[in-house]
């Protein structure tokens, strides 16, 4: 059988917080889960291409921060840091590269 989840429960996101923002080189990434679940982290640029693709890990409930090393060669600008979560619409927050 398969658990019943309420439309708002199945269309939930994380919790996403950056800094520094405005950063450069190495950010942090503090999210929040309800439960345990595997994460898969992509920072891309307006255009959609991807710039920094990490693997997908399980993340306990709870906070925990993810720190992501930008690669150098990346322009200064606005782009955009994706959180996937099984089960949960994926967040997204907006991030300047100084």
């Amino acid at each position: 059988t398969h658990p019943v989840v309420s439309a708002g429960e199945a269309l939930a996101k994380p919790r996403l917080d950056v800094y520094p923002n405005p950063g450069s080189d190495r950010i942090q990434v503090k999210l929040h889960l309800e439960k345990r679940a595997h994460v898969h982290w992509q920072v891309v640029d307006l255009l959609g291409q991807p710039v920094l693709q990490l693997p997908a890990q399980e993340v306990p409930e709870g906070e925990s921060i993810q720190v992501m090393e930008i690669p150098g060669t990346t322009a200064g600008g606005i782009y955009w840091i994706r959180c996937s979560v099984e089960g949960q619409a994926p967040a997204v927050v907006r991030w300047v590269r100084q």
